[in-house]
C-alpha cells in the first residue's frame, strides 16, 4: 500500500467537484465520490488486462487554508490474497523439490515480482497521483 498526501488551497466542495469532473472527463478512470472522500480505479485497456492496477481510496480533511487529501493506493483485495497464496505454494514447492537451487530461484523470483510491481502497479499509481495533484493546484 502506498500513501500520498496532497495539500491544496481549495475548499472541500471544490475538491469533490474537481474529482467528480475528472471521473466524467477521463475515460481511463472510474469510481465514486462522496462528501468525505472518493474511491477511484483505473479502467484497464481493452487490449491489455492488468490485474495489478491500483485502487485509490481518498479522504478529504479540511485545514485552515484549504484541504488535505489523503490517498491510499493498494492492490485489489482479491489480487493481493491470490498473490499471497500463490507465492506461498510456489515457494514451498521449490523448497521441497530442490534445496541447492532454492536461493537462486528465490532471488530470481523476487526480482521478477519487483519488476511486475514496478511496471504494473507503481507506474500507473504515479500517473493517477500526478493527475490528481495537477488537478488540485
Amino acid at each position: 500500500m502506498l500513501k500520498y498526501k496532497i495539500r491544496t488551497s481549495l475548499g472541500r466542495e471544490d475538491v469533490i467537484r474537481k474529482i467528480a469532473d475528472l471521473l466524467v472527463e477521463d475515460n481511463k478512470l472510474a469510481g465514486s465520490v462522496s462528501d468525505d472522500g472518493f474511491k477511484i480505479r483505473r479502467i484497464p485497456s481493452m487490449f491489455f488486462r492488468n490485474s495489478f492496477l491500483p485502487v485509490f481510496i481518498g479522504k478529504i480533511d479540511e485545514c485552515e487554508n484549504g484541504c488535505t487529501v489523503h490517498i491510499k493506493a493498494r492492490l485489489h483485495r482479491f489480487v493481493g490474497l491470490f498473490m499471497i497464496i500463490w507465492l506461498a505454494v510456489f515457494g514451498l514447492a521449490f523448497m521441497l523439490i530442490d534445496h541447492g537451487r532454492f536461493l537462486i530461484l528465490c532471488g530470481t523470483f523476487v526480482l521478477v515480482i519487483l519488476i511486475i510491481f514496478a511496471t504494473a502497479f507503481y507506474i500507473p499509481t504515479r500517473r493517477v497521483i500526478n493527475t490528481i495533484r495537477s488537478l488540485l493546484r
